[in-house]
């Protein structure tokens, strides 16, 4: 027995030792100690941004809002008015209702909250600061916001009530509606610049943001995002006079606050979505003030955003059900659909799309870095802006073709290739970015 445990202990000893050789565990801690930090960043937002909206109604309608709960030497009154709000729903008595299925009763709050906080790890904050890069960062936020609809079902049914069911069942047939349209935007966007990686669309707005050529799809989101989380002028699920707040009516304490918070965080991650997709994320919008960190201008844009939500709350009227379902079904879904066909053929037909011209100047700013003597950058100097026309792409690509790599560069040249190495002519390059030239 002994011997056994001695063995045991020397393994997890090594297995130890090997981690800190490797420097795994460093990495480890650091990774989980920068999500830890961010999470608890953003629920200090959360709770903010509810402060902010308070305020902001309360301008709007001529009263004051919150104005007991924090310090006046601040210079602003309510200011820890979320604290108080927190604290009350923490140590206020939980009600199970007696016949509700308790383990899925608890389970809802928390997926729901737990998908909205997940949300935000693809969200890349600038090009380096996002805690999971993937190439596939649009489907993954896609599929994470789509998941949401679990929680809010689940909710409605574990509660035992039929108000809260009834709740549940708007929600989610206003929530799966308004996701068609949503997925639509964001086909749109990713036929516009040949990518599904958010860093990179984000990177090809740095022209142009894309809210001038693709401002359709821009309002069908921000539309359909005030759908998405339940807000007003679409807060039906709440419908004071008939079902009294939805799936949630049956929940208290923290359990009520977890839905709060996960509302808010999708309102949030929404705008910061907007932000990524139209308004150049990080990207400086003022020339002159690009010295200002790209974080800043992601924040500051994002705030902006979710300030235009809380405007719209703070006006607009609630609409009839039959009006929400007509705009989701009727006329977002088809418009959408429509504007993505349409996106399809100008990249197809005319050969043009954002990503097109990145990926170009990309292989060719590789292979230029790689070879100093590469003509003394005769191809940058010269054919750097004529992408803009296929006459003239294919004024390039007959040049490039004639000439062979012999006589052109007068020596054997190795062209950079994402992923290969390949001794090839330049003409081979050309034909691989632009296949149908």
């Amino acid at each position: 027995m002994n011997l056994k445990l001695s063995l045991i202990l020397c393994f997890y000893f090594n297995f130890f030792l090997q981690i800190l050789k490797d420097n795994i565990l460093s990495v480890l801690v650091i990774d989980i100690l920068s999500t830890v930090v961010s999470i608890i960043g953003l629920l200090i937002a959360i709770a903010f941004y509810t402060l902010a909206e308070r305020k902001v109604m309360g301008g709007a309608q001529r009263r004051q809002g919150p104005h007991t709960v924090g310090s006046l030497e601040l210079g602003i009154s309510g200011f820890l008015q979320p604290v108080g709000d927190g604290l009350k729903l923490i140590i206020k008595e939980m009600v199970i209702p007696s016949r509700a299925n308790v383990q899925l009763f608890l389970m809802a709050p928390m997926l729901l909250l737990t998908l909205s906080l997940t949300i935000w790890t693809v969200i890349p904050f600038s090009d380096t600061n996002i805690i999971f890069f993937s190439e596939l960062s649009v489907l993954v936020l896609f599929a994470i916001s789509s998941l949401s609809v679990y929680g809010v079902i689940i909710a409605g049914w574990a509660s035992n009530s039929t108000y809260a069911f009834i709740g549940a069942l708007r929600s989610t047939a206003q929530m799966i509606s308004y996701e068609i349209a949503i997925g639509f935007v964001l086909v749109g966007v990713a036929v516009w610049s040949q990518s599904l990686n958010l860093v990179e669309i984000v990177k090809l707005q740095k022209d142009v943001f894309f809210i001038w050529p693709l401002w359709p799809l821009a309002l069908v989101m921000f539309v359909s995002s005030l759908a998405e989380t339940n807000r007003v002028p679409f807060d039906l699920v709440e419908a004071e006079a008939e079902i009294v707040a939805g799936y949630n009516v049956e929940y208290s304490c923290i359990l009520f606050a977890m839905f709060f918070l996960a509302e808010y965080s999708f309102m949030l991650s929404m705008s910061a979505i907007i932000v990524i997709l139209f308004f150049g994320g990080w990207i400086s919008p003022i020339f002159f003030l690009s010295f200002l960190p790209g974080f800043f201008w992601f924040c500051f844009k994002t705030a902006l955003i979710a300030l235009l939500f809380i405007i719209v709350r703070a006006t607009l009227p609630r609409v009839r059900y039959d009006q929400l379902m007509n705009l989701g079904w009727v006329q977002f879904l088809p418009f959408a659909l429509g504007f993505v066909v349409f996106l399809s053929s100008v990249v197809y037909i005319f050969d043009y799309s954002v990503g097109y011209r990145h990926e170009f100047v990309a292989v060719l700013s590789d292979a230029i870095d790689s070879y100093d003597d590469f003509i003394d950058y005769y191809i940058i100097n010269r054919y750097c802006d004529f992408i803009d026309t296929r006459e003239e792409r294919s004024l390039w690509f007959l040049e490039a073709s004639i000439m062979s790599y012999d006589n052109f560069l007068g020596a054997d040249v190795f062209i950079k290739v994402p992923g290969m190495y390949n001794g090839v002519d330049f003409s081979m390059v050309i034909a691989t970015i632009f296949p149908r030239l």
